[in-house]
């Protein structure tokens, strides 16, 4: 009888000890899978709060100014394979990320703004002439040879930036140099800063010192870029986007500046 006793102990030991592998295994896979649902939430989270806290429904408000967009211009379509290292300076193929504006028009197109420079920094116009845009043009038409012809790569204009902005009275038409402004506050008081974001990051994103000035990542390669825009009144200078969360002008051979950030126009359709 003693030995069956024995016996029976071990075997209830084992089933124990196995009880208690199993409960330590269930506890591992338990922990693993919250951990990357923690994970997932935060990417998730980021996402959606990257262009100053936008929630689900604005990603695909194709009405929006501002709402991002993944597309891949040389195929003509959204893509889903996008990773940081598209959005360098420089790069100029492959799943991109982009941001809509002028859509709130009912009609069937929306522009899209690159979220980074192709070009890193480049002259307008190496002869300081901003009547000729010809050497511009041959650089966007340069970084943009592999995509798709009916995409119609451009520069973003000042006047697009100011409708952008709600700016109540600028007019490239009417405005000189004297004109430029902080887009936040529409005139030359600063309000955003590295403290207070900035409702517009997505317009300058991606440039020198744009973490102090409410951008959501900076570049140390390039400082802004040129709009399409020649100054009222100059025969030299050229509307351009800063790091500073500015619409200023420059020179149009200044060459260390500003680079080549393309907009391309696409149907609302071909988005959703």
């Amino acid at each position: 009888m003693k030995s069956i006793n024995n016996k029976g102990f071990a075997i209830s030991g084992i089933v124990y000890t196995i009880f208690l592998m199993f409960i330590t295994i269930l506890t591992i896979i338990l922990m693993l899978l919250l951990n990357r649902k923690v994970i997932l939430d935060k990417e998730k989270k980021d996402l959606l709060t990257e262009l100053d806290g936008q929630t689900a429904g604005d990603i695909i408000d194709l009405n929006r100014d501002g709402t991002m967009v993944f597309f891949d211009p040389e195929k003509g379509e959204v893509c889903n394979t996008y990773v940081e290292e598209n959005s360098a300076s420089g790069v100029k193929k492959g799943c991109m990320k982009w941001y809509t504006f002028g859509g709130a028009d009912n009609g069937t197109m929306v522009n899209l703004l690159l979220d980074h420079n192709t070009t890193a920094v480049t002259a307008w116009n190496t002869n300081d002439d901003n009547t000729d845009s010809s050497q511009i043009d041959e650089k966007i038409k340069n970084d943009t040879t592999t995509w798709k012809e009916d995409l119609n790569p451009r520069l973003i204009t000042a006047d697009e930036i100011a409708k952008i902005t709600k700016h109540p009275t600028f007019n490239s038409a009417t405005t000189d140099g004297n004109g430029w402004f902080y887009f936040d506050s529409n005139n030359q008081n600063q309000v955003a800063n590295s403290t207070i974001k900035s409702k517009y990051a997505w317009l300058f994103d991606r440039t020198y010192d744009c973490t102090n000035y409410g951008c959501n990542v900076s570049d140390n390669l390039t400082y802004g870029y040129w709009t399409s825009t020649a100054v009222y009144n100059s025969i030299y200078n050229v509307w351009g986007v800063n790091d500073k969360s500015s619409l200023g002008n420059r020179a149009s051979s200044y060459s260390t500046n500003r680079g080549i950030r393309p907009v391309i126009t696409v149907t609302k359709s071909s988005l959703v």
